[in-house]
């Protein structure tokens, strides 16, 4: 499950989705899914080294 592997709630994952905040997915009828490839491009985005240093 996604919010597994990123270690959020669903609840989370879901508002990052409706805001676009969230990894790309694929919607099918209901269902949700996410490519693994896709959740580690996502965090890897979101890597730092400090949290006083934006987008380094």
């Amino acid at each position: 499950m996604a919010a597994d592997f990123l270690c959020q709630s669903v609840r989370t994952i879901q508002k990052w989705r409706v805001t676009g905040f969230g990894p790309k997915f694929y919607k099918s009828g209901r269902s949700i899914r996410y490519r693994r490839r896709d959740l580690l491009a996502w965090g890897d985005e979101r890597r730092r080294k400090s949290t006083t240093l934006s987008g380094v």
